[in-house]
C-alpha cells in the first residue's frame, strides 16, 4: 500500500561519529577515513529522498503513497542542519520545521515518525514522570504528552503538505509486565492519535515467532526486540486495545 525509504535515517544526519568504520575506496593511499568524511548531512539526504521518489514515482504504475521510515526529529535537527552540528535543543517549532522541510522533500507524501513512551529502565534511572508521555526525543518544542506530541505532529504535515503516519509506536519495559501500566501508556498514545487524525499508526511489533522468555528486557523472545504475540498476556492485550480502537472507528 505504500513505500518506505528505510528505517530511522534521519537520526544519522549531521552527527559526525555516525558511519566510522566504513572501507576505503579501492586504491586509497589513506589509511583511515575521518569522521566528516562519513557525515551525512540533512541536506543531502532529503536530496536523496527527493530522488528516490521521484524514481518510486517513475516505476508506480498504482501510485501508492512514499514515506521516509523516519524516527521523531532530534530535538536539535534545526542547530544541526543550519549551526554546524550544534546539538543545542531548537529554539522553537518554526526553526525545527525547517530542518523537517529539508527531511520531507517534494516526493514525499506521508510525513514519518517513530515514538515510544519513556521506557520503565529510563524512568528509574533518570528520575522521568512516564505516565502517558512520549519518549526522551519527544520531549522537545514544548510537548509533555501524546495529544501535544501528535497536535505538533499534525502541524508539521499541515504546514509542509504532508499526510502523517506514525511508523512505529510502543512502550519499553524494563520491568515484569504490569498490565495496568501498559493500559495507561497504550490508551495514551491510541487516544492522540485518534483524536489528531493521525491517518495510520503501525504498532511495534508483531512477531508470530517469537516466544516469552522470562525475565528478558527487551521483550523480544526468540525474535526481534519489543515483539509479542497473542500467546503472551502483553500481546493479547495490545492487540485487543487495537481491535477496540479500529471498531471505534469503523463505527
Amino acid at each position: 500500500f505504500m513505500w518506505e525509504y528505510g528505517n530511522e535515517h534521519n537520526l544519522d544526519v549531521d552527527i559526525p561519529w555516525i558511519g566510522l568504520g566504513r572501507p576505503l575506496p579501492e586504491g586509497s593511499k589513506r589509511t583511515r577515513r575521518t569522521q566528516w568524511e562519513d557525515m551525512e548531512t540533512t541536506k543531502g539526504h532529503g536530496e536523496l529522498l527527493q530522488w528516490w521518489a521521484s524514481v518510486v514515482k517513475e516505476a508506480d504504475p498504482y501510485k501508492r503513497i512514499t514515506g521516509t521510515g523516519d524516527a521523531v526529529t532530534r530535538p536539535c535537527a534545526y542547530n544541526l542542519a543550519f549551526h554546524n552540528q550544534d546539538m543545542t535543543p531548537d529554539k522553537c517549532k518554526e526553526d525545527h520545521l525547517k530542518a523537517m522541510a529539508l527531511l520531507n522533500p517534494d516526493g514525499i507524501d506521508a510525513m514519518s515518525i517513530h515514538e515510544y513512551s519513556t521506557f520503565t529502565f529510563i524512568k528509574k534511572e533518570y528520575g522521568l514522570d512516564i505516565h502517558g508521555k512520549p519518549g526522551l526525543l519527544g520531549e522537545d518544542i514544548g510537548t509533555n504528552n501524546w495529544d501535544e506530541r501528535m497536535q505538533l505532529f499534525r502541524w508539521y504535515a499541515k504546514q509542509l503538505g504532508k499526510t502523517t503516519y506514525l511508523g512505529e509506536f510502543g512502550v519499553g519495559t524494563g520491568d515484569p509486565y504490569d498490565i495496568a501500566e501498559y493500559d495507561m501508556h497504550f490508551r495514551a498514545i491510541f487516544d492522540a492519535v485518534v483524536k489528531n487524525d493521525i491517518a495510520m499508526a503501525l504498532y511495534w511489533n508483531y512477531d508470530y515467532n517469537t516466544e516469552q522468555i522470562p525475565g528478558d528486557l527487551t521483550d523480544h523472545g526468540t525474535g526481534v526486540e519489543y515483539s509479542c504475540n497473542e500467546r503472551w498476556e502483553k500481546g493479547r492485550h495490545i492487540l485487543g486495545l487495537i481491535k477496540e480502537y479500529n471498531e471505534k472507528l469503523d463505527n
